[in-house]
This record gives C-alpha cells, sequence and structure tokens, in this order.
C-alpha cells in the first residue's frame, strides 16, 4: 500500500511538472506493414550500411494479447514497466555478436523514466534498444518505447553482465 501510495504521489507531481518534447521516431515500418506470421524483416537483401544499424539496434513492436480493462493510469505504467525488461538486455548481445542461448545473462539494475503518464497500452509500442558499449562481459543497454503516433512515452537503461560459456 506505501509504494502504491508513493508512487502516486511522484506521478502526480510529474505530471504537474511534465514539459513535452518530441524525438525523432525511428525509421522502421509500422506495424499494419509487417506480416507478423511471417516476421522476417526485410524482404529485401540489406546493404552493409543497414546490415549494421540492425545490428547495433533492436526493434520491437509489443501489443497485448488481451487489452487492459481498466482505465488506471497506473496499471498501463506497470504493463510497460514489465514489458520494458523483456528485450532490454538483449540489446549488448548484438555488440558480442552471439546468439541468446549461448549466453547465461542477468540484469544488474534496471531504470524507467516515464515521459507520459497519459497513454494507454492498447495500441501497439515500439521499443527501439542499443547498446552504446559493451565490454568485459558486461553491457550497457538503452531504451526507448513509442506509441504508434510517435509520441516517446518511455526512457530505459539496464546494466547487464553476460557469462559466455567458454568462459565459465
Amino acid at each position: 500500500l506505501s509504494l502504491k501510495l508513493f508512487l502516486t504521489f511522484w506521478l502526480r507531481v510529474l505530471e504537474m511538472v511534465t514539459v513535452e518534447d518530441r524525438h525523432d521516431y525511428p525509421s522502421y515500418p509500422p506495424p499494419s506493414q509487417i506480416d507478423f506470421k511471417d516476421a522476417t524483416y526485410p524482404k529485401q537483401p540489406l546493404t552493409e550500411e543497414q546490415r549494421e544499424k540492425l545490428r547495433l539496434n533492436s526493434y520491437t513492436y509489443m501489443k497485448l494479447k488481451n487489452p487492459l480493462q481498466s482505465s488506471s493510469k497506473l496499471l498501463h505504467q506497470c504493463a510497460v514497466a514489465y514489458v520494458s525488461d523483456l528485450r532490454l538486455i538483449r540489446a549488448a548481445l548484438c555488440r558480442y555478436s552471439c546468439r541468446e542461448a549461448a549466453v547465461w545473462h542477468t540484469s544488474l539494475d534496471h531504470s524507467l523514466w516515464f515521459h507520459s503518464t497519459s497513454f494507454k497500452f492498447d495500441g501497439w509500442l515500439l521499443y527501439h534498444a542499443c547498446s552504446p558499449v559493451a565490454s568485459n562481459q558486461r553491457g550497457l543497454n538503452m531504451g526507448r518505447m513509442y506509441t504508434e503516433d510517435g509520441t516517446l512515452i518511455v526512457s530505459s537503461t539496464q546494466e547487464g553482465v553476460y557469462r559466455f560459456p567458454n568462459k565459465l
């Protein structure tokens, strides 16, 4: 109960001091142009520059299978906080150029900044994750989550530790 009161208090304080700012929405096709049953994007061969960009960036569309049956802003924010942890730690694996199945990893910390409290997690969200640095079996992961209209709603960071089978 005290955590709920604390979060409710800070979310109300944030609503009073929020300044809206637009960030560039990643140049990625909208969900209406992707066949999620055959989610191999893109269909044409990639240039070397495109391949490098995809290697260093992860783009994931997220949508709840069953929409939340609540108008509670806090519930929608909690759902976004939960899904923000599902793919972020994998961003540094792109820097190590390895498959996730071959690596043991865990999160050391995870932080979120909500830039908007008026969104609802009823439609598609695009999660752009990248890792600016990864070395010594650790990685810094950063993410941004956007609504379908391009509004940045959440920024996230996570430090992860990675253990590779040949180094255990």
